[in-house]
Parts: C-alpha cells; structure tokens; sequence
C-alpha cells in the first residue's frame, strides 16, 4: 500500500516537473525573438557566443550536486532524520556557494583570456556580466535538490518558471534601457546576460 502512494507521489512529481520545464521552455524561447529584434545580429551573436561558456561553469560549479543532495536527503528523511537532513543542505549550500564564487571569478578575471581564445574581445563584457549568475545559481540548484529528497516538486518548478521569467523580463527591460541609450553592442549583449 505504501509503495503504491510512493509511486504516485512520484508520478506526481515526475507530472509537475514536466509541465514546468515546457512553459520554462516556452518563456525562453520568448527571450529569442527580442534580443534578435531589438538588439541585432552582433548582439545576437556575442550572446550566443558567451552563453555557453557560462552553461558550462554553471555544469562543472554543479557537478552532481543536487542528485547527491536529493539522496541524502531522501535517506534522511526515511529514518526520520530532520535535522540531519537541514545539516546536510546547510553544508552543501556553503560548498555551491564557494563553487559558484570560483567559478564566476574564473569567468570575469579569465574574460579577456577567452576572448583572446575565440579571437573576439567583444565578448569580454558579456562574459564579466554572466560570472555574476554564478553567485546564485549553484545554491539555488542544491535547494531544488533538497525539495526534491522530500518528493516535493513543487518548489522546483515554481523556481524553474519563476528564474526563467525574471530572467527574460531582466533581459528584456535591460534591452529595451540600453538600445534607448544607444550603448554599444558589448554593453546590450552584457545587459542580455545579467538576465541569465
């Protein structure tokens, strides 16, 4: 009887996490058509540059992290071990936030050397402007996994659907500030990715 209601809850989750990562998908996809629209092919171009380069400090900042914050807590949760489980969160997110620290140094100190790498050093500012994300996002990924070791879903893609719609209203409203004050092309991209 119990495993039934597990499954269910899981079913649930899996339900909730799926619905949230399509409307996620679908925000962001809005953010494609303003930046191309309102900022322009070069901007366009510095922002589809940089973006994965800050998707990849943003995987090895990670690294497993909420999987393995997930499985604790959910041990932790089945022996009825509360307070282990917050130590447990309480510990990781110190270690995502020293990630997240290392790795958004790496990108702002190291922008001009991956500029000089891909031969573009207009992508400098837009990369300095993305380091910044890695203050938060490390941490906010182990949250979603402590959520999810007690099968609640819900936070998660409330937090999904929430990040992904202040990042494209940042974005959006940094477009619209700095194409009005006619900022180069490496300030707008910059502008797009602290939205990121």
């Amino acid at each position: 009887m119990k495993e039934a209601g597990t499954t269910s809850k899981i079913l649930q989750g899996a339900f909730v996490l799926s619905i949230a990562m399509v409307l996620s998908k679908l925000i962001g996809t809005v953010q494609k058509i303003p930046l191309q629209n309102m900022g322009g092919d070069v901007v366009f171009g510095i922002y589809n540059t940089v973006y994965p380069f800050y998707n990849l400090m943003v995987v090895l900042a990670l690294a497993g992290f909420p999987a393995a914050i997930s499985k604790f807590v959910a041990e932790d949760a089945a022996l009825g071990r509360q307070a282990r489980s917050r130590q447990v969160i309480g510990i990781a997110s110190v270690a995502l936030a020293c990630l997240g620290l290392l790795f958004g140094s790496l990108i702002y100190f190291g922008a001009p050397l991956i500029g000089g790498w891909i031969d573009n050093a207009s992508v400098v500012p837009a990369l300095r402007a993305s380091a910044i994300a890695m203050l938060f996002v490390p941490v906010m990924s182990g949250l979603r996994g402590f959520f999810q070791g007690y099968q609640d879903m819900m936070p998660t893609a409330v937090s999904q659907i929430t990040e992904q719609s202040v990042r494209v209203g940042v974005m959006i409203v940094l477009l619209v500030y700095l194409t009005s004050t006619g900022a180069t092309a490496e300030h707008i991209a910059a502008g797009a990715l602290i939205g990121s």
